[in-house]
């Protein structure tokens, strides 16, 4: 039997669900895509002290992928002012170090890791309906047990409060990727995945080991599989390089992340406005996959300019255009 790092792969498997959201033709849209991912990740923190494993894996491959994205849009100038100012005002940047750092205590606590582990998928939803907080907040201490760094009274009220205010800020979302689409989505985003730890590396990768995944960690660019890991097998050991027939679970997750401004003055697309925008635009109700890109959690969360272009850009919509030049091309419509 193969020791856990922090990795279930049996209760991954129980959660998955026919609601999940899987990529399909029109991937959830988020921002902080396409972008040198390798330029902008966090600085490195082990998720074990002397006495012993946090065994939240799954939570650091999420929140490192989160911070990769928040280095690169704080970096750029890419966030509205107001959200900026509140980031760094509550502490989300170590002004220190450089960089933004989350709290992974936080969403391990709420996601109900166990002495065991987690799946992937439960940070994941955590983080998608409590938020997020900066790791100053609740931190992982040198003495601390794995009892220590989860004991829930450690979430307070107003640490509740500021993990609602930031996801009305930047609402997270999650999607499910099958490992065949990987090479597709790396080209332009991050994956959240799990595999065994670890191989004993030869000539500085690791190779393929047929045991069951016990671990979590963030994919982050090509070549297969460049990773960013919580263990430090050797000096700068952070990221690895795996061999690119790896023995990883079948499936990965993205972790979408979008911005609403409270300064910005703009009409947010409604599912009523949504259904309208579609039926003018691709001639039917919105679907279930465009509610899914353009709305969260059933809330208005884009405005409508930028809905437009967006469906405009679509495959769906570039199949009608094809058609009703081919239609004009033979007769059947009137019109330039």
């Amino acid at each position: 039997m193969t020791k856990s790092k922090g990795f279930l792969y049996e209760k991954e498997i129980a959660e998955q669900s026919e609601k999940d959201w899987l990529l399909g033709g029109e991937p959830i849209k988020g921002i902080a895509e396409n972008i040198e991912t390798a330029k902008y990740l966090p600085k490195g923190e082990t998720q074990r002290t002397s006495k012993g494993d946090m065994m939240d894996c799954t939570v650091r491959a999420a929140n490192n992928i989160l911070e990769t994205k928040f280095n690169y849009l704080t970096e750029n100038g890419l966030l509205s002012e107001d959200n900026i100012d509140w980031l760094k005002g509550n502490g989300y940047y170590n002004e220190l170090q450089g960089g933004f750092e989350l709290s992974d205590a936080f969403t391990s606590i709420l996601a109900g890791t166990t002495t065991s582990g987690n799946s992937l998928k439960a940070p994941l939803e955590a983080i998608r309906k409590y938020g997020f907080i900066p790791k100053r907040r609740l931190p992982l201490e040198s003495w601390m047990s794995w009892w220590d760094y989860h004991n829930k009274s450690r979430v307070t009220t107003l640490i509740k409060e500021l993990g609602a205010e930031s996801i009305k800020r930047f609402p997270v979302n999650y999607e499910k990727v099958n490992k065949e689409d990987f090479g597709n989505v790396i080209s332009w985003d991050m994956l959240s995945i799990a595999g065994y730890a670890w191989s004993t590396p030869k000539n500085g990768i690791y190779p393929r080991v047929n045991y069951t995944p016990n671990h979590a960690f963030a994919y982050f660019k090509t070549p297969a599989y460049m990773i960013f890991d919580n263990y430090e097998e050797g000096p700068n050991d952070f990221i690895k390089h795996l061999a690119s027939d790896y023995n990883l679970l079948h499936y990965g997750y993205r972790v979408i992340l979008n911005e609403v401004s409270k300064k910005k003055d703009m009409t947010q697309v409604d599912l009523e406005q949504l259904n309208t925008i579609s039926d003018e635009l691709l001639i039917e109700p919105a679907s279930d996959d465009l509610k899914k890109s353009y709305l969260q959690d059933g809330k208005p969360a884009y405005e409508e300019n930028f809905v437009r272009d967006e469906i405009m850009k679509s495959d769906q919509r570039q199949a009608i255009e094809s058609l009703v030049k081919f239609f004009k091309k033979f007769g059947f419509l009137k019109g330039k």
